[in-house]
């Protein structure tokens, strides 16, 4: 072999071996994009499951704390047993108001008999009238205004009367000693209870 054909054949070694570790070191850096690229998915897959894991978590806790069908259940129960005590409410307040209303009628009957044998001059009506004043007085705590008597006196008594009658009623009321009036207020005197009570006469 002569020494040309040895450079020839250094030559073309040397070029494959440059050309082979060239594309082996190519290889070797994809590898190594390709390694990065995986470990970054893995690294951002982590961080998603992690925040995936809070949120189920946190959601899981939510859960827990809603209302369940028993919660539910027991609420209702609750809501109809408080209706139920509404409802006996309302009717013993309606038994209660009937009663009242029973009373007030009977002491407006007793004032109106006393007034009777007193021998006024009033007339059926303004003594029936005034005997509700004095019995409306007495179930207000023993005063009010003249605007809430006429009213109890059409709601209660059925007894229609404008608010100067009543006023006047008062008036007169007053002067016998039966209430106080003065100020737009009404109060009934001991006297006044004892005529509605029937202890005493109308004057």
């Amino acid at each position: 072999m002569d020494q040309q054909t040895i450079m020839l054949t250094v030559a073309v070694a040397n070029f494959g071996l440059t050309w082979g570790l060239a594309a082996y070191m190519y290889i070797v850096n994809q590898n190594k994009v390709t390694n990065d690229r995986l470990s970054n998915m893995e690294d951002d897959l982590i961080r998603k499951y992690e925040q995936h894991a809070e949120r189920l978590a946190s959601v899981e806790v939510t859960l827990r704390a809603q209302p369940t069908h028993k919660d539910v259940a027991m609420l209702y129960e609750s809501i109809n047993k408080l209706a139920a005590t509404v409802n006996q409410l309302v009717g013993e307040t309606k038994m209660q108001s009937d009663v009242m209303r029973m009373m007030m009628n009977t002491m407006v009957g007793k004032g109106l008999g006393s007034a009777q044998g007193g021998g006024t001059r009033m007339n059926a009506l303004d003594k029936k009238r005034a005997s509700s004043l004095l019995a409306t007085l007495l179930f207000r705590d023993g005063t009010c205004n003249p605007r809430d008597l006429r009213d109890d006196l059409e709601r209660v008594h059925g007894i229609a009367a404008t608010l100067d009658r009543v006023r006047a009623d008062l008036a007169w009321l007053a002067d016998v000693g039966l209430v106080g009036y003065r100020y737009e207020i009404a109060m009934l005197t001991e006297e006044g209870r004892d005529v509605v009570c029937g202890r005493r006469q109308m004057p």
